[in-house]
């Protein structure tokens, strides 16, 4: 029961956290059009690639050895602090030193002051994401949601102020996004505190046990941030600001969609890790319920997507529809991906994700260098689509023979997965209506 109760406040967190980022993006697209879309969505894709590069993946360490209660829990906010603005603080100065030839391919259309919030981003982002992993590894679950909800929380009045009524332009909207990370960087070091305790003090082995597991782990996580992110990159270099304007706004609903997966892969992480039994069961299910929930979604997105998008953001982002239309399999490709990287890392293999990762990665570039060229955003969205499902692949078979349990039953929904779905439905109504009431 605590498993589903956790989940269901999970998604219902998650959804929240949609429908407020949603908002955000709407709202930055009107304001500023393709162009100024395209070059917020830049400065935040490079960053997040940046963070992760520097990470050395570090969340994913962090969850495994909070899991297996591996060290004192008083330790871990001062060793993860230091190890995440180090590394982070490292990268965004080495990127600010290289100068403009290296600034002007990554950060192509943002001016000085932009481009100076991007790099401070770099290790803002590791910093959250790492304590966030924190709360996921010792399983408090309410207290990552309400710490999760604080950046968008933050982010659209922020969006308003900056970029409606101050007339800022993308560095508002840029400016509006870092104070958001900020603001749920205070609020999640506040749970860890009140959760776990704090000590200032920093143990060497520790933070080596975390960057020992990281490194394994490193190869997996960079590779799937470059397979989100990669296609953006090359296609401002080879198209410009406004053809990832308007690329984004797909890739902005496929990772929207991820927060579905997000929410079950949170609460049943740590539960992996300890234990084999539990995870052979849990990550079918899991991706059952992701299979349910968004093929539907996926199929009436494709109906409504032109007029909706028409309305919501003008007639100038119609051409953003079938880039959109050609990445919903990779929507869904990269929603069970990662559902699965985490029963494998949990099962102590990452170098199986990462292999996988890696291949995947090699192949879109390709892709890309080969299509973008003739196809724009849509070409983006081919490569984009053909990777992440031949991941999804590899790594449904590397499951199914760790396991013993057919790739067939990670995909074929049946009467308890409806069932379930519609339990967890019933129950979020309930809820919705009793705190109404």
């Amino acid at each position: 029961m605590a498993v589903a109760r956790q989940s269901v406040h999970t998604l219902a967190a998650s959804l929240l956290y949609v429908v407020l980022t949603l908002a955000t993006s709407i709202l930055v697209a009107r304001l500023l059009g393709p162009v100024g879309k395209g070059q917020v969505v830049v400065a935040v894709a490079v960053a997040a690639l940046l963070a992760a590069a520097a990470g050395l993946g570090l969340p994913a360490a962090i969850v495994y050895h909070v899991g297996k209660k591996d060290g004192s829990a008083e330790d871990v906010f001062a060793v993860v602090s230091s190890l995440s603005l180090l590394l982070g603080g490292v990268i965004a100065a080495g990127l600010w030193v290289s100068g403009p030839a290296v600034l002007d391919v990554l950060l192509r259309g943002l001016d000085t002051r932009a481009r100076l919030l991007s790099m401070a981003l770099i290790p803002l982002m590791l910093w959250a994401n790492s304590l966030a992993s924190v709360l996921v590894g010792s399983s408090r679950i309410r207290e990552y949601n309400r710490s999760l909800l604080v950046e968008p929380l933050a982010a659209l009045p922020l969006t308003v102020l900056l970029v409606s009524v101050l007339g800022w332009g993308a560095f508002g909207a840029v400016l509006s996004l870092t104070l958001a990370l900020g603001a749920r960087i205070v609020v999640t070091s506040t749970h860890i505190r009140s959760a776990l305790g704090i000590r200032l003090s920093f143990r060497w082995s520790y933070a080596t046990s975390l960057v020992a597991y990281g490194v394994r782990a490193y190869p997996a996580s960079l590779v799937t941030v470059l397979s989100m992110r990669l296609d953006l990159y090359l296609l401002n270099a080879l198209s410009g600001n406004a053809a990832v304007g308007l690329y984004s706004l797909g890739v902005g609903f496929v990772e929207m969609t991820q927060q579905i997966p997000e929410a079950l892969r949170t609460v049943i992480h740590g539960r992996l890790v300890a234990s084999r039994d539990y995870a052979d069961q849990a990550t079918p299910r899991a991706c059952r319920q992701v299979v349910l929930v968004e093929a539907p979604a996926f199929i009436l997105a494709a109906v409504l997507w032109a007029p909706v998008i028409s309305w919501l953001c003008g007639k100038a982002f119609v051409a953003s529809t079938v880039p959109f239309l050609l990445l919903l399999p990779a929507a869904l490709a990269l929603s069970l991906t990662r559902l699965l990287f985490a029963d494998l890392q949990a099962r102590g293999r990452p170098g199986l994700t990462a292999c996988a990762a890696v291949l995947g990665l090699a192949f879109m570039v390709m892709l890309d260098l080969l299509l973008i060229p003739r196809l724009g955003a849509s070409g983006a969205a081919i490569a984009s689509s053909l990777s992440h499902s031949g991941i999804t692949l590899g790594c449904l078979m590397a499951f199914a023979r760790m396991s013993g349990v057919p790739p067939v039953r990670l995909l074929r929904v049946g009467r308890d997965d409806v069932r379930m779905l519609a339990d967890t439905v019933a129950t979020l109504w309930r809820r919705a209506r009793s705190r109404a009431a």
